[in-house]
């Protein structure tokens, strides 16, 4: 009988936030790829066995949005608070 799941290499990346890597630790990552994969077999039917989940962890400066990083968009925000 043929499996129900695909049997190709299937990617799927997480992308965290700019600058969000301040306590997420390896535990809670274990977490994310593990609870991503059962979702895709779930939802998806995608096999567990080639499903690949990347965590993509991009600085702040390589993120940008308005024209400008993110963070530029952080350090003005902070110049912001410092005038309250």
């Amino acid at each position: 009988m043929p499996s129900p799941h695909r049997t190709t290499g299937d990617c799927y990346a997480v992308r965290k936030h700019p600058n969000n890597r301040e306590g997420v630790t390896a535990e809670q990552k274990e977490i994310l790829i593990r609870d991503t994969t059962a979702m895709l077999e779930r939802v998806l039917n995608k096999a567990p066995q080639t499903t690949h989940v990347v965590i993509d962890e991009i600085d702040t400066d390589n993120w940008g949005f308005s024209g400008e990083s993110v963070a530029f968009h952080r350090q003005q925000t902070q110049k912001g608070k410092g005038n309250d």
